[in-house]
């Protein structure tokens, strides 16, 4: 099975372009970023 997921071929368990197109899941990783760089720049001082 992880091979199977490492060269993309476990599309018959997962739908990736539902996952790819969901817009709520990129508000997330992008907050997820912006929370990571504050992070760093705060951890510079």
């Amino acid at each position: 099975m992880q091979e199977k997921f490492l060269s993309g071929q476990d599309s018959e368990h997962m739908d990736y372009p539902q996952i790819d197109n969901h817009e709520m899941l990129d508000d997330h990783w992008s907050r997820e970023a912006n929370y990571d760089a504050e992070d760093k720049y705060i951890d510079k001082d």
